[in-house]
């Protein structure tokens, strides 16, 4: 399970990613990775090193998702819950006007999936406040495959949504999504 609970997380907030803080919202490889994440999050030391197809035009933003509802969350079993608008405005300090028009693929487990009840994806609900970004994401796992040198981002099997017992595998990895408001 992705959070102790299924139900309310303490919120972050903008300053929470400021300097000395717990939280950091850091581009690695000059911005092709931005990474939204607890400052202890052993993927940093990995980030530098990720490896892209020369012909991926993509940039990639890492932040951990929830597998028990739709949210983004600080660490693999989150803690705080990073809200929609404040990841949208750690996305505007980064990226500022360039945002228009650019293609972000979001590193966010199960951040395109749809469950019962939901109006839209965490993802989705992103795309919607930031309408001039191309977003693609993905419904199952996203992962960093460090068996290989350098690392590389993969995506898992593909998930469905059980009301009852989460999140279930429906078939091998499948390709990203894109993701309209």
């Amino acid at each position: 399970m992705s959070s102790p609970t299924s139900g309310g997380l303490p919120k972050l907030n903008v300053a929470d990613f400021a300097s000395g803080q717990d939280h950091v919202a850091i581009s690695y490889q000059n911005g092709r990775i931005f990474a939204i994440l607890h400052k202890n999050d052993p993927a940093h030391r990995f980030f530098p090193h990720v490896d892209f197809d020369p012909n991926d035009l993509h940039d990639y933003v890492f932040v951990h998702g929830s597998q028990e509802v739709s949210r983004f969350e600080n660490l693999r079993f989150g803690t705080r819950e990073i809200p929609v608008p404040v990841v949208a405005q750690l996305l505007m300090r980064e990226y500022g006007n360039s945002l228009q028009g650019r293609e972000l693929r979001m590193c966010s487990c199960y951040g395109n999936m749809l469950r019962p009840g939901d109006r839209q994806t965490v993802v989705g609900e992103l795309a919607g406040r930031l309408p001039m970004t191309s977003f693609e994401a993905y419904h199952g796992l996203v992962h960093l495959d460090l068996t290989h040198s350098p690392p590389r981002i993969v995506l898992g099997d593909q998930l469905a949504w059980d009301p009852i017992t989460g999140p279930f595998q429906v078939g091998p990895p499948g390709p990203w999504e894109p993701v309209h408001p």
